[in-house]
């Protein structure tokens, strides 16, 4: 949405608003400033917000407060502020189910809707009230689809948990003056999914342009951010990946550490790791394609040697081991639904 478009859009003012906020999943300190501006229009609030109200990040009495403490009490602030209720969502992904559930409950005097979520299925919900007549206002982050953008009257886009920590690093990096891998690595390790130690290139690219727009891949002689990654093939790292589950073909990208540490690894046995697991893969037949979960290889690793374990090859674990050796070993990832965090890794001899 344009500033033209927003600044028409956001003079719509209403006699009552119905707001409704998924805050378990987003920080208040950054989209703050955008709800009191939506709740400033309107004469009447009322509405709930979603939250682990037990999520304090585990703080004892005399400790400095968490950042997760800092969010609990900042919504609980809000909530007083405006008298709204408070609704204790410990369960993320039913937040949205029961926040659709409430919002099709309201009475019918309703003027606006406003829903601050990350949720994706919040679409037919928007489209349902723009049909009754009632305005709808959406606050949610860059990764929301566009079928939640363009089922409401209204969109402003927000930052998530972890945009909201790239922008504190980036500005600890300005202040440095770190160069440009070390800026891109430290984003590339933030962006990893669940235990995979890989990033979607994809992801890597919106963040780069939304967090350093004064970063320019042209100025190192290159043509966009992927030519510029593989040029430094020394500090990151480049594979093909396919989703199993939509069967989407897409780069990801992993930072190389460059780190020395004085800690010494275990002592390496005789028989070489790369053995033992060809050994496990080809121990009884394996899933379709030659494929075999992760969890099953390692059960297998322990028949083919009891003392089996990673760390006694200078890893923390499997997959650390099997990324080193991308030539023999081909890994990869099932995601969850929301195609953001791994269900479960897949291995089979390249």
């Amino acid at each position: 949405m344009s500033d033209r478009e927003r600044a028409e859009t956001s003079s719509v003012e209403w006699s009552r608003l119905a707001l409704f906020v998924d805050g378990a999943r987003v920080w208040m300190e950054d989209v703050e400033d955008e709800l009191e501006e939506v709740i400033g229009r309107a004469e009447r609030v009322e509405g709930r917000v979603y939250h682990n109200w037990d999520w304090h990040g585990g703080r004892a009495a005399d400790d400095p407060p968490s950042r997760p403490n800092q969010n609990t009490e900042l919504w609980g602030e809000f909530c007083e502020r405006h008298g709204l209720e408070r609704v204790d969502a410990p369960q993320i992904s039913a937040t949205g189910i029961q926040l659709t559930l409430d919002a099709i409950d309201l009475r019918d005097d309703v003027d606006a809707l406003c829903i601050l979520s990350v949720s994706h299925s919040l679409a037919p919900l928007c489209e349902r009230f723009r049909a009754a007549g009632v305005y709808v206002v959406g606050l949610s982050n860059w990764r929301s689809k566009d079928e939640f953008r363009n089922a409401c009257d209204e969109f402003v886009q927000v930052d998530d948990r972890l945009m909201s920590q790239a922008r504190r690093h980036a500005e600890r990096h300005r202040e440095e003056g770190s160069d440009w891998s070390t800026r891109v690595a430290e984003l590339c390790q933030s962006l990893r999914s669940g235990g995979n130690t890989w990033a979607p290139l994809a992801l890597l690219e919106t963040y780069v342009q939304e967090i350093y727009p004064e970063f320019d891949p042209e100025d190192d002689g290159c043509e966009s951010l992927e030519h510029w990654i593989r040029e430094r093939s020394d500090q990151f790292a480049v594979r093909d990946w396919t989703d199993r589950r939509t069967g989407e073909a897409t780069y990801q990208v992993r930072a190389i550490s460059q780190s020395g540490g004085s800690r010494r690894p275990p002592p390496r046995p005789a028989q070489p790791w790369e053995e033992l697991v060809t050994r496990a893969l080809r121990e009884e037949p394996p899933d379709e394609d030659g494929w075999v979960l992760m969890t099953k290889l390692g059960a297998r690793l322990k028949l083919v040697d009891p003392d089996w374990a990673p760390q006694r090859y200078g890893a923390d674990k499997l997959l650390t081991l099997l990324d080193r050796r991308e030539e023999l070993f081909e890994i990869d990832e099932e995601l969850h639904d929301d195609g953001e965090r791994v269900r479960r890794h897949w291995v089979r001899l390249a």
